[in-house]
């Protein structure tokens, strides 16, 4: 490896790790990183001139002389997080401006019934214009997209649209888009500190529509042929049923899923999320269930309840994968 490569990785190094503390003196980031003190400071005057970290005060230590406190600076880079959900029955996309913590500098939200691909495109370049320092998209997206296209959306609403390449007819900005079951999943495990190097399957059932669910393991998202693994709808006892019609019906579909999937897959845990469900039923259900307890794989279960929380904290692991601010557990 090359010294520009080996300073790229510490410079790399050294980034990620005020990220993750926010706040650290030179000599303590030497520790955690096993870095010089020499190249620590060169590295620290680079970084401070890029705009990612500020001095702070003096600090007087327990221990020596004061010295500076260095800072992660939250406001470096911002990001525009979308989402298209169904809201009292209706379509809305969801839009906010973040900084590289998660705090939400500005929102909004739009009705989505009916709309094309040229009418999200529209909204995506009035939201880049009222956000110029927005530096990476995230598109949370009901539906599977492969290659660029949509395979499998709501319903068929948005099934062939081109949404990479026509997103790049607004903006040369990096664009990300995932299903809307897998993001809320690895949201809630990073919202609750469940390692990703379990094996975790998540459940996301609308009372409206047809279940999703994704396979996520070992940090990895199982997406198969076409991105279609998880498309639940298309299961035996699903593919011509209409949305369940009662809270009894919901729960008794949702079991046969966490029972074909505890065998197919024999998860860690399940993840579940719904707009409908009563929990308490479903843990009844699902404890007392005389097929799973059946079942040699014994697994945990946790519920999203707080859906909007881990749609954010999913968009953001989605969008910084690659750099030195990528969420993980």
């Amino acid at each position: 490896m090359g010294k520009n490569s080996i300073r790229e990785k510490n410079r790399t190094l050294i980034q990620r790790t005020l990220f993750q503390h926010k706040r650290m003196f030179a000599s303590d980031l030497v520790k955690e990183t096993g870095i010089s003190m020499v190249t620590i400071n060169s590295l620290l005057k680079e970084l401070m001139e890029s705009g990612s970290i500020y001095e702070g005060e003096l600090v007087q230590r327990d221990i020596g002389r004061p010295a500076i406190e260095y800072h992660f600076n939250d406001n470096y880079s911002h990001a525009l997080l979308l989402a298209i959900l169904e809201k009292n029955g209706q379509l809305i996309l969801k839009a906010e401006c973040v900084d590289l913590d998660g705090t939400v500098l500005a929102k909004d939200e739009f009705g989505f019934n009916h709309k094309s691909l040229n009418d999200f495109l529209d909204l995506l370049s009035a939201l880049l214009n009222n956000h110029p320092n927005v530096e990476r998209i995230g598109l949370l997206f009901p539906g599977k997209v492969h290659d660029g296209i949509i395979q499998s959306g709501y319903g068929v609403v948005f099934d062939g649209w081109p949404i990479v390449e026509a997103v790049k007819i607004v903006t040369d900005l990096p664009f990300y888009v995932q299903n809307d079951a897998h993001l809320v999943t690895i949201g809630h495990c990073i919202q609750n500190m469940i390692p990703f190097d379990e094996t975790i399957v998540g459940i996301y059932y609308p009372n409206t529509s047809m279940p999703g669910v994704t396979i996520f393991t070992n940090g990895q998202l199982l997406e198969g042929h076409l991105s279609l693994a998880g498309e639940a709808k298309y299961l035996p006892f699903l593919i011509d049923a209409k949305p369940p019609q009662s809270t009894e019906e919901h729960i008794e579909r949702l079991t046969q899923l966490v029972g074909i999937y505890n065998v197919t897959i024999a998860p860690h845990r399940f993840v579940l999320s719904s707009n409908y469900w009563e929990i308490g039923k479903v843990v009844d259900q699902l404890n007392n269930h005389p097929d799973i307890s059946r079942q040699p794989n014994r697994t945990d279960f946790e519920f999203v309840t707080d859906y909007e929380a881990a749609m954010s904290l999913g968009l953001r692991w989605l969008i910084y994968q690659d750099t030195p601010f990528h969420l993980s557990v």
